[in-house]
């Protein structure tokens, strides 16, 4: 425990010092280290290795393969051609509904005649 606050203190105090006592000498510091300095600035430049070796090609495999040719091209498909066959099967389907009783009541015996013309020439209950 008295390591840690003994480095908690140590930082306090070199911040202090550098921050606010003498707030040029991080920046000629800094010019002095040169390109070592911005290396460690960069964080070793990890973080831009790894997006161009992971995420950007991650990302660009989403955005041209996965969301232009799967979900544009066949699950939006797949979902606009059911909408468009429902619509096109309603459309004809829709006239045989009139709302009048007398053309019902004639498809019900143009269907029964039909089943029964069916039974005859098939033979079943023979």
């Amino acid at each position: 425990m008295a390591a840690s606050v003994a480095a908690g203190l140590l930082g306090f105090l070199l911040a202090w010092y550098f921050y606010y006592l003498h707030p040029d000498k991080p920046e000629r510091i800094a010019e002095a280290m040169g390109g070592i300095y911005r290396t460690v600035l960069n964080k070793y430049y990890v973080d831009e290795a790894y997006y161009a070796t992971l995420v950007d090609p991650i990302v660009n495999l989403s955005r041209n393969f996965l969301w232009r040719t799967v979900d544009v091209g066949i699950i939006d498909g797949a979902v606009n051609g059911a909408g468009s066959s429902a619509e096109a099967a309603s459309g004809s389907v829709r006239r045989l509904q009139s709302g009048n009783i007398r053309s019902y009541a004639g498809w019900v015996a143009i269907g029964a005649c039909l089943v029964l013309a069916y039974m005859i020439w098939t033979g079943v209950g023979r």
